[in-house]
């Protein structure tokens, strides 16, 4: 498809297409991560524009992004490519520090299951 050209379709089959619920396309259009479309009767007018923006918002879910996260890059979506790549970098190094952080904590907390698992262990053995 043409950036331009333009394709009437329900929401069903549009949240179909990009595997989402009707409720999730309305969820994003209430939010800013989605334009909302115009319509010709009861269908609406998806262009190239909205298939792009919905994968690029299914990529960033799967690499866990939320959507506030997704919601400061989308904002740059129509910007250059220069300016969209340096608010990506910005969004995608906040969320790596995020994650580190995530590890860590997870480590500790794992750290502290296996002690008390010993130690739960050795009570179980000194019982017998």
């Amino acid at each position: 498809m043409k950036p331009t050209e333009r394709r009437l379709m329900r929401i069903g089959a549009f949240a179909k297409q990009h595997e989402v619920s009707e409720r999730t396309l309305r969820h994003y259009e209430s939010i800013g991560l989605l334009p909302t479309q115009e319509r010709e009767g009861r269908y609406r007018v998806f262009n190239e524009d909205a298939h792009s923006r919905m994968l690029f918002i299914g990529r960033c879910k799967q690499l866990g992004l939320t959507l506030a996260e997704i919601g400061e890059l989308i904002q740059f979506f129509d910007a250059p490519k220069g300016e969209r790549c340096k608010a990506s970098l910005k969004v995608i190094v906040e969320k790596k520090v995020t994650l580190s952080q995530e590890i860590v904590q997870k480590q500790r907390l794992l750290e502290r299951l296996n002690k008390l698992e010993l130690d739960v262990q050795q009570r179980i053995d000194n019982s017998c």
